[in-house]
C-alpha cells in the first residue's frame, strides 16, 4: 500500500493520470481488502473474537476508504485522481500499521 500510495503522488505531482496498471493494482487491493473484511466477519459471526475490538474497525475501513476514493475520484481530472488515490492508499498503509500495532 505505501508503493501503491507514493506510485499515486508521483503520478499527480508529475500532473499525470494514473493507468491501467495502477487502476489494476488499486482494484485488487480492495479486492483483498473486501477479502479480509469477508474472513473476518464469518470469523465474527462463528463465535472469534479479537483480542481487541478496534481490529473490526481496521478491518472494514480499508475496504471502505479505498473503495470510496476509488468511486468518487472516478469524474476528477487526472492529477486530482492521481492525488486522491495515492493518498488513500496511504491512509490504508497507515491503518494496516495502526491494526498490526493493536493488541500487541
Amino acid at each position: 500500500m505505501i508503493l501503491l500510495g507514493l506510485w499515486g503522488l508521483i503520478m499527480g505531482l508529475a500532473n499525470r493520470s494514473v493507468g491501467g496498471s495502477f487502476r489494476s493494482t488499486y482494484v485488487l487491493s480492495i479486492g483483498v481488502f473486501g477479502l479480509q473484511a469477508l474472513i473476518g466477519l464469518v470469523l465474527l459471526v462463528s463465535g472469534a473474537r479479537p483480542r481487541d475490538t478496534l481490529h473490526i474497525l481496521y478491518g472494514i475501513v480499508p475496504f471502505l476508504a479505498l473503495g470510496y476514493a476509488f468511486s468518487a475520484s472516478s469524474h476528477m481530472k487526472p492529477r486530482r485522481e492521481s492525488l486522491t488515490l495515492g493518498l488513500a492508499a496511504l491512509f490504508t498503509f497507515g491503518l494496516i500499521i495502526r491494526a498490526y500495532t493493536t493488541g500487541r
